[in-house]
């Protein structure tokens, strides 16, 4: 394992370990703090061992030992609150020692939740992978059964029947791998890990790229559109030209410098609602009149 430190890179990272309860992510991770040597390069955190903390908490404060029962109400809140903290926890990460690796082992069951781990990381730009341990509802709940609190069947086989296992995010996909733990022993499992680590990139932050490019196309586009109101309206103005000729006793030349101010400031004003207007050429026809152009034209006259 220490070989493998060496080389791990600099750039903080955040491996989800994913998978439906009792699928081996526990002992996955003994393992782990077992080969790891006592260094610092992995750090963990684990949803379970934080819930059971709290209940032995609250069983200790009792005056009388009455076991320790699954309340959905406090399972939310100790959830809530783990989240919450491991959002900052994951900022830590990103922001603290260089080549630390931080282990977040929990159910992950549905996209949006590992979704909301893979945006923090680019946010931060850290390295982002998932992987997903499995193996079959029968075996996991023999597992589960065996455990010093177990949990409900009815949500492990809940969990195992909603447990989206394709990331429909591109850049996810590249970043995840599953495991089957009952094909695999959990040396070899943790080797996989290793290699996948080893092929992970930081997560590029193109939120303001993205958003510079929309503001940069959306210039383009009111310009180009712009450019086709100046085109109509021009038309629009050589026909109320020829319709006023030898109405209003100017020449044409002097009619036409005075519309072409007011042709330039209406376009400034509309900038905004071009695409529309383009879209009907009625609506242009409209808006002029709206703005009674014609008669500003003739009271100019």
């Amino acid at each position: 394992m220490s070989k493998h430190n060496q080389t791990f890179p600099h750039t903080p990272t955040i491996i989800l370990l994913c998978g439906i309860p009792a699928t081996g992510k526990s002992t996955l991770l003994s393992r782990l703090k077992q080969e790891n040597g006592g260094t610092l390069t992995w750090c963990i955190e684990q949803w379970d061992n934080h819930y059971e903390k709290q209940l032995i908490q609250q069983d200790k404060g009792q005056e009388s030992h009455t076991g320790m029962h699954f309340d959905p109400v406090q399972y939310k809140e100790q959830r809530q609150k783990w989240t919450h903290s491991l959002r900052s926890r994951i900022r830590q990460a990103a922001t603290g020692e260089s080549g630390q690796i931080l282990i977040v082992e929990d159910n992950f069951y549905l996209n949006s939740m590992r979704r909301d781990m893979f945006l923090i990381c680019q946010e931060v730009g850290a390295i982002y992978g998932e992987v997903i341990l499995r193996c079959c509802l029968e075996t996991s709940l023999q597992r589960n059964a065996q455990r010093t609190f177990p949990i409900p069947t009815k949500v492990i086989e809940r969990m195992d029947a909603l447990f989206e296992y394709n990331p429909r995010n591109r850049e996810m996909k590249k970043r995840h791998l599953e495991l089957d733990t009952e094909q695999c022993n959990a040396k070899e499992c943790l080797d996989r890990i290793i290699t996948f680590v080893h092929s992970l990139k930081p997560v590029e932050n193109r939120s303001l790229e993205k958003q510079l490019e929309k503001v940069l196309s959306r210039q383009s586009n009111v310009e180009s559109v712009k450019h086709q109101l100046d085109l109509m309206l021009r038309k629009y103005t050589a026909s109320l030209l020829k319709s006023l000729e030898g109405k209003s006793g100017q020449s044409p030349n002097i009619l036409a410098r005075k519309l072409g101010p007011l042709r330039k400031e209406f376009i400034s004003l509309h900038a905004s609602h071009c695409e529309d207007m383009i879209r009907d050429h009625r609506s242009v026809t409209n808006t002029l009149n709206e703005h009674s152009i014609p008669e500003e034209i003739l009271i100019h006259f």
